[in-house]
């Protein structure tokens, strides 16, 4: 009877480990199937294009900038809580296999306050680090917490097995794919979205990926935009009056010729519930209408900068 548990155990054991070996090594399936596909999407291009743009940052900039307005080759490559961390990592990477970076657009926000995606309070999030870790090489510090959450994510991509992720929800530059409807949205969450985001705010600990990042686009000649993207006035009204107006006054007097500082938080003052999908995210109206006048303003400072 002994041997025959011995047995059984033994064959669970196996299964486990031939189970987590093949779901570790599954290439199409992703908590954040965003992230995979718009970062193989660009590496394809890569070798075809002399100077590629790209746009860093968390949901604010995945869902507020389309890259086609800005550059012909741009690409978003924000995603869902994406931290400096994370940013940072891409960046490098792209940067080992890119011809040439041209420009690199970094959102900055109230949700910039965290280290990585580990720290995110929201269910479910944090486990997109693990998309990171495949598709950028991104390694995070090991702890109980880590492989707690990746055994969560194993479980859950089993589930999915059956189910194959659809990557229509993205066009072939990272954008998202949705209509300007003109219909009314509730925005009505700025309280509670200010709390999500400012759980254990601490602005310090971004500050050397921040400063990385520059450095980055320092050495090799890119040009760095720090952009303040629009929210609503009452989202506005609660970070204005948090720690997050100093980092960013801090931010702003810092740039001295490294970066270019573009502060767009109150760029949208009329028709909030239509412009915007929720308190600090932009609807596709929004979208539409805030990447045309960010073009705009890109094209002048670039015409500024030719005369000078």
């Amino acid at each position: 009877m002994k041997r025959f548990i011995l047995k059984v155990l033994g064959y669970l054991i196996v299964v486990v480990i031939a189970t987590v070996v093949f779901l570790h090594s599954t290439s199409d399936h992703y908590w954040d199937y965003h992230v995979p596909v718009v970062k193989k999407r660009l590496l394809h291009d890569i070798d075809k294009k002399e100077n590629i743009s790209i746009i860093l940052g968390s949901s604010e900039a995945m869902h507020g900038i389309n890259s086609k307005e800005i550059d012909s080759n741009c690409y978003n490559l924000a995603s869902v809580s994406q931290s400096y961390y994370e940013d940072y990592y891409i960046l490098k990477y792209i940067q080992s296999r890119a011809k040439k970076i041209k420009s690199v657009y970094l959102p900055l926000g109230y949700f910039s306050n965290h280290l990585f995606l580990f720290e995110t309070q929201t269910p479910g999030e944090a486990l997109r680090a693990f998309d990171y870790e495949k598709a950028y090489d991104i390694k995070y510090p090991l702890s109980v917490g880590y492989f707690v959450k990746k055994g969560k994510l194993y479980m859950r991509i089993a589930k999915s097995l059956l189910s194959p992720n659809s990557i229509s929800d993205f066009d072939d530059r990272g954008n998202l794919l949705r209509p300007c409807t003109g219909k009314d949205n509730d925005i009505s969450d700025a309280q509670a979205s200010f709390e999500r985001h400012g759980i254990n705010a601490n602005f310090k600990i971004v500050n050397p990926y921040f400063d990385s990042i520059v450095t980055i686009c320092k050495q090799y000649d890119i040009a760095l935009y720090v952009l303040v993207l629009p929210v609503t006035k009452s989202y506005r009204t609660l970070t204005d009056a948090s720690d997050f107006k100093a980092f960013k006054a801090k931010i702003k007097n810092n740039a001295d010729g490294k970066y270019t500082f573009l502060d767009y938080s109150d760029n949208i003052q009329d028709n909030e519930a239509v412009l915007f999908k929720d308190a600090d995210h932009l609807s596709p109206c929004g979208e539409e209408i805030f990447s045309k006048s960010l073009k705009q303003e890109l094209h002048m400072l670039s015409s500024s900068d030719s005369i000078h």
